[in-house]
């Protein structure tokens, strides 16, 4: 048997526990041939696989093989070990399978499973009995991972993996591995064998000393009031919380609270009650079932005794959004306050403190009676929302129309005949200038026309610091001016500007018109 051959260093130093009634923390992950999640591919060696285990240096756990299996070829591990159960076999072929249960792996198989960690509570399971169902009921995060009172078996014909960490001092009631019972000093010296250090490897050099794990086999002394689990400060929770906080999930509530002794935020109530003479944490766990709790799916109770403070106990009400756990809550307090007044003898307390979580968080929003929509609220907010988009759109609207009735009136004011334009701004002298442009075409006695509206144009002004101005030029040599004007050209002579024409004479308007026809049929459009 598995536990024969692996444990046989054991076997001088096996102690039997009685029946006694206690809870159970059985280790899940095992590094199994048969088990798939063992697997890259997800499933089990079969058929045509190559299948191949870590050939480098690093340690490789054992692995236990208790199936009959065919494969094609098997790479083994160089530091690593392969234990076959009772009757078992593997054979190997060279012949392709064709077999619905053993889809072609595409290249090689590879073992996957590395150490699971002894803090992670993900990897226990919390049960009555040794071997019994795992049982799903609510804890807080610390009191998942073994603690002062619980046994810890790692069961038969299983092989496993498995971190204790570095500088931790874990302390249980007992401790099975397949079936065997080991001692503080029995355990110690199996972790430091061959076959121990495949199943709790060493830490890496540099990283500290292997945690500890003591044996105590003593119970609690106060089982009415309850015991505490010895997890819940220090650097075990610190520990317990690295690796479980990513995990938790999102509280949908605001000003959500976190639990002693606990990793994740809930949404609900968080009492702490200080227990007096007589105090049974089963009968308060019943009255508060019974009373307020019975028939509200999805609310959940967790009453924990703490080592943070003597004679505490920490009391939670939770659900997802708190909806109904912080009413739950208030109406417990209420009552607990109403025994305090008459003596206490309901709840053997002697003080209570409550903290609530605020108001429930839904996917889209607040929750009702906390905050929460519902599906006339949403439709009202979706209706609000349209009103508003078309408001916005008819504002824009009317601003753009508004805006293009105003560009239409500058437009047409500009077009309009302009007497005595001076430079004063700039502005109008510019787009006068681009009007004669554009309609430079219309022909010479139309731009005459343009000429004789403008009337008389200042074109110079009075500068102060450089003496007298220039003469003003009449509108119809301006208009000649720039009839006469050639297409700009990049050549070292420069062009001359219509403004400011000084290298010929002034002529006769007659010569002039005569001129510019000429050149515009020369040079075509300014």
């Amino acid at each position: 048997m598995f536990s024969k051959y692996i444990y046989c260093l054991l076997l001088i130093v096996l102690q039997h526990t009685g029946s006694v009634q206690s809870i159970y923390k059985r280790w899940k992950p095992n590094t199994n041939f048969e088990n798939p999640n063992n697997w890259n591919v997800g499933r089990v060696p079969c058929g045509s696989d190559i299948v191949k285990f870590a050939t480098g240096d690093a340690l490789s756990p054992t692995v236990y093989i208790q199936t009959n299996t065919t494969i094609k070829e098997l790479w083994l591990p160089m530091n690593g070990e392969l234990i076959f159960g009772d009757n078992s076999i593997l054979s190997f072929t060279d012949t392709a399978t064709d077999d619905a249960n053993c889809p072609d792996a595409d290249g090689e198989l590879e073992y996957i499973r590395g150490p699971k960690e002894w803090v992670d509570p993900d990897n226990w399971c919390y049960s009555q009995t040794e071997r019994g169902d795992c049982q799903d009921i609510p804890l807080l995060d610390s009191e998942k991972v073994p603690g002062l009172y619980d046994d810890v078996v790692f069961p038969p014909e299983k092989s496993f993996f498995v971190t204790l960490g570095v500088n931790m001092a874990f302390k249980v009631k007992s401790l099975k591995i397949s079936g065997s019972s080991l001692s503080t000093s029995s355990f110690k010296s199996f972790v430091q064998s061959a076959d121990g250090s495949r199943m709790f490897p060493p830490p890496n050099q540099g990283a500290g000393v292997l945690s500890s794990v003591t044996i105590s086999r003593t119970k609690c002394k106060t089982p009415k009031s309850g015991c505490a689990s010895g997890n819940d400060q220090g650097q075990i929770l610190d520990e317990i919380c690295k690796i479980y906080k990513d995990r938790c999930n999102r509280a949908r509530c605001q000003s959500s609270l976190t639990p002693l002794a606990s990793c994740c935020q809930i949404c609900g109530g968080l009492f702490n009650v200080t227990i007096d003479t007589g105090f049974n944490i089963t009968e308060f766990e019943n009255i508060l079932q019974t009373q307020f709790l019975s028939g509200k799916t999805g609310t959940e109770m967790i009453v924990s005794r703490l080592s943070i403070k003597e004679n505490l106990v920490q009391l939670v009400i939770r659900d997802k959004t708190g909806e109904v756990s912080t009413k739950t809550a208030m109406d417990i307090k209420n009552d607990m306050d109403k025994d305090l007044s008459q003596g206490g003898h309901k709840y053997a307390i002697s003080s209570v403190s409550l903290a609530v979580s605020g108001a429930g968080i839904g996917p889209n929003g607040p929750s009702a009676n906390t905050g929460k929509l519902g599906g006339g609220g949403i439709t009202g907010i979706v209706i609000g929302i349209m009103i508003a988009v078309a408001i916005v759109l008819l504002v824009l609207y009317l601003l753009n129309e508004n805006n293009r009735r105003n560009l239409r009136n500058r437009m047409s004011r500009l077009t309009q005949p302009t007497s005595n334009v001076t430079m004063g701004g700039g502005n109008p002298i510019t787009r006068r200038i681009q009007t004669l442009r554009h309609n430079f075409n219309r022909g010479d006695d139309d731009l005459h026309s343009i000429g004789t509206e403008l009337g008389t144009i200042n074109t110079s002004f009075e500068n102060q610091m450089y003496g007298e101005p220039l003469d003003d030029r009449n509108i119809q040599d301006f208009h000649l001016s720039l009839s006469e004007t050639q297409p700009a050209t990049f050549d070292s002579s420069g062009f001359d500007n219509p403004l400011y024409d000084t290298k010929e004479p002034a002529s006769t308007g007659k010569e002039s018109s005569k001129k510019k026809k000429k050149d515009a049929g020369d040079s075509g459009h300014l």
